[in-house]
């Protein structure tokens, strides 16, 4: 091929493929995609509420009365049985917000809680609980079945102050002695007293660890089911538990419940 043949096809060639450029049709801008619709509301929702309600110091309280007091099932009420466990059928809204139930019985002021549905349970408080305030001699009596321990550590007795910790709920404190421990707390309503085990374990805690020397202990594990008392009388309960002496390495005697103990609190 002559050098004016090869220069004219070389042109021809680049004609060509310029022309094929400018027929490419550039690409569309980017679009961002719409979001989702949001789902639609959630319609009300009917759960079962259950529980139970107590009364100060400690007991079931039966026929008391469990009200919703707003949302859609405002009004719906329930009187608690015997063991006062209580259950209620409650309508919540879809948008996940709680209602109000309200637990009360005459005599004792009323309870409410907030609730989105499950287990709710309500302590009740007499409108006038007894005033435990003040100083005692407090005496701690062994059962009489208890031979093996001393004499000395069969009736313990101390000085104590109670304190209002709450208008149904007072902590002893000892005036005088050496202890590891002191843990006492009173639950109280118009009429009834209870003794609540050290950090409320039933007893499995020494309430009392008294210290008589660098190796001797004596351990009160003590408490009491709710008792009534008259006002301004001596307190004279039951209790339950166990007396413990320790000393040195040996093991401890003890004396443990069933055996009936017994306190006796008067007022200074």
């Amino acid at each position: 091929m002559t050098r004016k043949l090869q220069f004219i096809a070389v042109a021809t060639l680049s004609l060509t493929l310029a022309e094929a450029c400018n027929e490419i049709t550039p690409l569309a801008p980017s679009r961002t995609l719409p979001l989702p619709p949001p789902p639609p509301p959630t319609g009300p929702t009917t759960l079962v509420v259950s529980g139970f309600v107590r009364t100060m110091p400690g007991r079931w309280c039966e026929g008391c009365t469990v009200e919703v007091m707003d949302g859609a099932s405002a009004g719906t009420s329930v009187l608690t049985a015997a063991n006062g466990q209580y259950s209620l059928s409650i309508s919540f809204a879809g948008d996940g917000s709680s209602v109000t139930l309200q637990a009360s019985k005459n005599g004792y002021q009323p309870a409410t809680q907030t609730t989105r549905g499950g287990f709710v349970s309500f302590t009740l408080e007499s409108s006038h609980p007894l005033d435990l305030t003040g100083t005692y001699d407090m005496t701690f009596e062994a059962g009489a079945q208890c031979t093996d321990l001393p004499e000395s550590v069969r009736r313990r007795q101390y000085v104590v102050t109670l304190a209002g910790r709450s208008r149904s709920v007072f902590v002893a404190r000892p005036i005088m002695g050496t202890f590891d421990a002191f843990e006492m707390t009173w639950h109280v309503s118009d009429k009834e007293v209870a003794m609540v085990a050290a950090r409320g374990d039933n007893g499995e805690i020494p309430g009392i660890v008294e210290r008589l020397g660098s190796d001797e202990t004596i351990n009160l594990y003590v408490f009491s089911d709710p008792a009534e008392i008259s006002a301004g009388a001596p307190i004279r309960i039951p209790v339950i538990g166990r007396f413990e002496h320790c000393k040195g390495n040996s093991a401890c005697s003890s004396c443990q419940w069933p055996q009936q103990h017994r306190l006796t609190m008067t007022r200074r």
